[in-house]
């Protein structure tokens, strides 16, 4: 059995402090706060059979640190509690996730005659009907697409040659990251491959048909 704790934060600074007998700042619930209740479970457990404790890095990037545990690490566990922020309420099951990146291309023009259409008008509609394809929602049962990083343009006056756009997107229990490359919008096409040396975390690319002028 593993007990299952991340060491890293997402980026950001959040000042810390301690406040009536409460510990403030960035990552004290995700992850810390688990951290140290599965580090003092663990010293003081007799367990009859193998027990890991696994402080891993990177679980807000790429898992690369539980990926090496995988590789090359303890023994496989039949059985493992992650530590994560649930409220005290015990989660049975956990979303999958993807990352989905989408690239769009045209000839630009001068922002006072976008003879050519605007890219940036195009990416937007692509993301709304991938939500659409994918039945966008932010329930447990569903998935989940959210936009976390935009990089378009070069200057204020001119239209964009090339737009680009990662999408997160959270999948729920029954479904699949194939089952997500079969569900996206036809008027796209998509291909996928896994990282050199990676066995989690498939990297997608999508990019728009006939959206180059």
């Amino acid at each position: 059995m593993w007990l299952h704790a991340h060491m890293d934060t997402v980026p950001g600074l959040l000042p810390v402090r301690f406040e009536n007998g409460v510990v403030w700042g960035r990552g004290a619930v995700d992850d810390k706060g688990p951290l140290v209740a599965y580090v003092k479970a663990f010293l003081e457990a007799e367990p009859r059979g193998t027990l890991v404790l696994a402080l891993v890095t990177a679980e807000e990037d790429d898992s690369a640190g539980t990926e090496a545990l995988l590789q090359g690490g303890p023994p496989r566990p039949h059985h493992v509690y992650v530590g994560e922020p649930t409220s005290l309420h015990v989660a049975y099951a956990y979303r999958g996730g993807a990352k989905i990146y989408i690239e769009l291309e045209s000839r630009g023009g001068h922002a006072s005659s976008p003879i050519y259409g605007n890219i940036v008008e195009e990416l937007y509609a692509l993301y709304q009907e991938v939500k659409r394809a994918l039945g966008h929602a932010e329930r447990y049962d569903s998935y989940t697409v959210t936009p976390t990083i935009v990089q378009c343009g070069e200057t204020p006056n001119k239209i964009p040659t090339k737009c680009v756009i990662v999408l997160d997107i959270r999948i729920p229990p029954g479904k699949t990251c194939r089952y997500l490359l079969s569900a996206l919008p036809p008027q796209a096409k998509a291909i996928y491959r896994y990282k050199s040396g990676s066995v989690a975390q498939p990297v997608w690319g999508l990019w728009a048909l006939g959206s180059a002028r």
